[in-house]
């Protein structure tokens, strides 16, 4: 909004103006029309004091209608901040009893025209956080140069390492919209500016290395009341301009906190599952097929116990309550069955692998 007003917010300055001074009060704009006013009949005309006090850029009193076209008795007072004239102020009323009130309006206006100032320029630094995450997230290939440049215009320093967060919220409407609230809340209070929201149910938040610490610490305020109806992934920390590869690790993270009923999870916590959560599913359930597929859940609840016991037979006979030899009779009827032994390291990774993607379905 450089230098002009329109008639919504013209008609609350008017308004905000009237209750205060008791009289017809009209906002005309720089070229002269009344487009708001007290008097809905003067909206739309023609103000020739009012257009006067625009090119003089100073206050013009009426005293005699006759004098000016379109004008009633009064005192029109241009509306000039930073050296811009954003438009006139029109008071209706005897000139001598009135002119006490032209700072107070001119003040009223200026109030109403720097808080829009204000919202405008958060609209506009908000659309282009949004935008500036949509080009490092979802656009290959984006313009190093634009980035750099939008950077440089939200006062962004190239090169600090970012974390993303990934948070899903449930998807119905009294839930989700609980939850919103709750998130828009916390990162008001923590000051924190770059983050969107992904329909349907997906909010991202990206955070300053530095201050990741403190801002898990408060995290779980986001759950506090509704336990598994909101679950956030961690990203590995990036630069804004590779912050693609965060984002895809925070999906990850999120994945396996969904799976396993966790409310937060990071990814630098993660090391195997990791690497399991980011393969294909045909991949995995090709594998798992080929690997373990042919074995019972007795036979995997053993090798679980087994693994869990760092493949000691003897702590692994103790916790199932069984003899040793009936350990190795187990194990070796499972090399049989898939032809994989489970008591040689190398090839027993490759039945925990199977196992565990098992467990991931």
């Amino acid at each position: 909004m450089v230098g002009t007003i329109d008639a919504a917010l013209g008609q609350q300055i008017v308004d905000a103006i009237s209750q205060v001074v008791e009289k017809d009060i009209n906002f005309i704009n720089k070229q002269g029309i009344i487009i708001s006013s007290t008097d809905k009949t003067r909206i739309g005309s023609f103000h020739e004091a009012g257009y006067e006090a625009i090119i003089t850029r100073r206050m013009v009193m009426v005293q005699n209608e006759r004098n000016f076209e379109g004008a009633k008795r009064g005192v029109n007072y241009p509306i000039i901040i930073d050296n811009e004239v954003f438009g006139v102020i029109g008071i209706t009323g005897n000139p001598e009893t009135i002119m006490k009130y032209g700072f107070l309006a001119s003040k009223i206006t200026e109030i109403f025209i720097k808080e829009e100032q204000i919202m405008g320029h958060y609209e506009s630094r908000k659309k282009m956080i949004q935008h500036l995450m949509n080009m490092c997230i979802y656009e290959k290939g984006a313009n190093k140069e634009a980035i750099e440049h939008m950077m440089q215009r939200l006062h962004i320093k190239a090169g600090e390492l970012y974390q993303c967060i990934v948070v899903e919220t449930s998807k119905k409407y009294a839930d989700f919209i609980e939850i919103e609230n709750r998130i828009y809340k916390l990162l008001g209070e923590y000051n924190v500016e770059l983050y969107m929201y992904n329909y349907p149910n997906h909010f991202i938040i990206l955070i300053p290395k530095k201050r990741m610490t403190e801002l898990k610490k408060l995290m779980p305020r986001l759950d506090e009341y509704d336990q598994r109806s909101i679950y956030c992934g961690i990203g590995v920390p990036e630069t804004l301009e590779h912050i693609k590869d965060a984002y895809d690790s925070a999906l990850l993270a999120l994945k396996y906190a969904k799976r396993n009923e966790q409310f937060i999870v990071d990814s630098s916590e993660l090391d195997i599952e990791l690497i399991l959560e980011s393969l294909p599913k045909s991949t995995k359930d090709k594998y798992i097929s080929t690997v373990v597929g042919s074995l019972t859940e007795e036979e995997i609840e053993l090798l679980n116990c087994y693994y869990e016991c760092n493949m000691s037979l003897k702590e692994t006979a103790e916790r199932l309550f069984i003899h040793k030899n009936t350990v190795q009779y187990r194990l070796d009827k499972i090399q049989n069955k898939i032809g994989i032994n489970p008591r040689n390291f190398k090839q027993s990774i490759r039945i925990y692998l199977g196992i565990y993607m098992k467990g991931m379905q």
